[in-house]
C-alpha cells in the first residue's frame, strides 16, 4: 500500500505544479510544451494563443491534484500502520 500512495502523492503533486505553473504564466507553459514529443502537442495546441483556456484547464488540475492529495491523507490516516 505504501508504494501505492508514494505513486498516488507523486502524481498528484505533479498535477498540482502543473495547475500552479498554468495559471501563473499560461504562455509560457504552452510555449514550452507546445512541440513536445509522444502525442503531448496535440493535447497543448487548443491552449496556444488562447491563456484563458489553459487558465480554466489549470484551475481544474490545482482542483483535482489538492483533491487527490487529501483523499490520500484521509485513507492514509484510517489504515493502520505497516512495519
Amino acid at each position: 500500500m505504501r508504494n501505492v500512495a508514494r505513486t498516488i502523492e507523486l502524481c498528484a503533486t505533479f498535477v498540482t505544479g502543473l495547475g500552479v505553473l498554468g495559471l501563473l504564466q499560461p504562455r509560457a507553459h504552452v510555449a514550452l510544451w507546445k512541440d513536445a514529443p509522444l502525442g503531448l502537442a496535440g493535447r497543448v495546441a487548443p491552449s496556444v494563443g488562447n491563456p484563458a483556456r489553459r487558465r480554466r484547464e489549470a484551475a481544474a488540475q490545482l482542483a483535482g491534484g489538492v483533491a487527490t492529495l487529501l483523499v490520500l491523507h484521509a485513507l492514509l490516516q484510517r489504515s493502520p500502520p505497516q512495519p
